[in-house]
């Protein structure tokens, strides 16, 4: 899932961010095409593709169609996705993880993740998801700080996604996420 240390990494939000906080606009036309283009990309959605075995986009349906039915409106696995991401950060933020501790979290996920891939060899489908900008470019952030830290793995943006997605449904296939459940289903209703 994660890929080994590259001379360069391109976090292509995180790097657009970085050009756009030193860009000094000088005309008044400029400086209108500017905030006004800062004002219609910070609110659109990035779409993301992730790969998984095709038993855990099984289970995922099978999961999202359970929420679905128990809070009576559609859930999506894009949905599922955009709240495992949410509260990953959340995660990260409430326990004040260092970019360290940070780094040490995706790696625990992604071993437990890898359990998936490590049963048999199956075939892989994808999945696309969409997230708000400002939440990808908190992603890159963390991981364009991960990848400075000179870690051993550097993950990209879908990496996180994939093994956010992967360690949920193992965890589930396991039978360690019914109160998380229940939360989730209070939460949406």
């Amino acid at each position: 899932m994660n890929k080994p240390i590259e001379n360069t990494v391109k976090y292509s939000l995180y790097e657009e961010e970085l050009s756009d906080l030193s860009y000094k606009p000088t005309g008044l036309i400029d400086k209108f095409i500017f905030y006004a283009t800062r004002k219609i990309t910070s609110t659109m959605d990035i779409d993301y593709t992730i790969h998984i075995p095709v038993s855990a986009y099984l289970r995922g349906e099978y999961l999202c169609e359970e929420i679905s039915e128990s809070i009576q409106d559609s859930f999506s696995q894009r949905d599922l996705i955009s709240i495992l991401i949410d509260d990953f950060l959340y995660a990260i933020k409430d326990r004040k993880l260092t970019t360290y501790g940070a780094y040490t979290e995706i790696i625990e996920r992604e071993q437990n993740a890898m359990r998936l891939y490590n049963i048999q060899i199956e075939h892989n489908t994808e999945i696309v998801c969409s997230i708000k900008r400002k939440i990808a470019l908190k992603l890159e952030i963390m991981l364009n700080d991960i990848y400075e830290l000179g870690a051993q793995n550097i993950y990209s943006t879908n990496n996180l996604i994939q093994i956010l997605y992967c360690n949920f449904i193992q965890r589930y296939k396991e039978g360690e996420l019914a109160t998380f459940l229940r939360d989730l289903i209070k939460r949406l209703a």
